[in-house]
């Protein structure tokens, strides 16, 4: 069930969850269907006309830095694993199958995923790194990985919420709130029922993209609720 997003949400937060979208629906690479690409065509058209209105250039984002130390500590953790589990030490190639078991159900792939995609999955992630601290512990070097990457998704989750913070100001003009409205719109009347749709219609094609969306989503809505909320793991 792929859900709306919620009418609290910020005119800064909307225009970031439409991007993170067609960012989806980019790698998604579905070519087939002419109505998809047209209404992502649509929601792009009025993400870009939001962004001007906002005007964001004023902004000094780091978030593709911080991103990027996330990608990092993701492709670390990846390749040690792998020598891990050739390890001669039992106990070292024992604990290693574990937590590979784990990684692997996001994958070294969730480097190269959308910002809310990876966001909503590190922290997964990291949970279930956390309650693995026996054998996390028998790894040498990885708790530190470990510990780099839930630094590095902080970094990157204050680092958009100043974003959002400092461009907010400028999504106050009347044209801003009406973009908005109308982005809003065209995400939850249009976007989403297809999506919806699609998903039962043809599962092959939509199943993943209409996945990704919801958790953006999901993310978005989620932090729009409680934004004062801690966010990580706590030591």
């Amino acid at each position: 069930m792929i859900k709306k997003v919620i009418s609290q949400t910020r005119t800064t937060e909307i225009n970031m969850v439409a991007y993170y979208i067609i960012d989806c629906f980019t790698q998604a690479k579905i070519t087939a269907d002419d109505y998809a690409s047209e209404l992502f065509h649509n929601v792009a058209m009025k993400a870009e006309e939001l962004t001007s209105a906002i005007n964001p250039t004023k902004v000094k984002s780091d978030l593709k830095e911080k991103d990027e130390l996330r990608k990092l500590y993701l492709v670390a953790m990846h390749h040690l694993l792998l020598g891990f589990v050739r390890h001669p030490n039992k106990d070292v190639n024992q604990s290693a199958l574990v937590i590979k078991e784990i990684f692997d159900k996001y994958g070294v792939k969730l480097a190269y995923d959308s910002y809310a995609v990876k966001t909503a999955y590190i922290n997964a992630l990291l949970k279930e790194l956390h309650d693995a601290k026996k054998d996390i512990d028998t790894l040498p070097g990885f708790p530190d990985l470990i510990s780099g990457l839930n630094s590095a998704e902080l970094a990157f989750e204050e680092a958009e919420d100043e974003y959002a913070t400092r461009v907010n100001e400028f999504a106050q003009k009347s044209s801003a709130t009406q973009i908005k409205a109308e982005l809003m719109a065209l995400i939850n009347s249009k976007l989403v029922p297809y999506l919806q749709a699609m998903l039962h219609a043809k599962p092959h094609m939509f199943e993943s993209l209409s996945r990704n969306v919801a958790a953006i989503i999901d993310d978005n809505n989620q932090t729009v609720k409680a934004r004062s909320k801690p966010r990580g793991i706590k030591k």
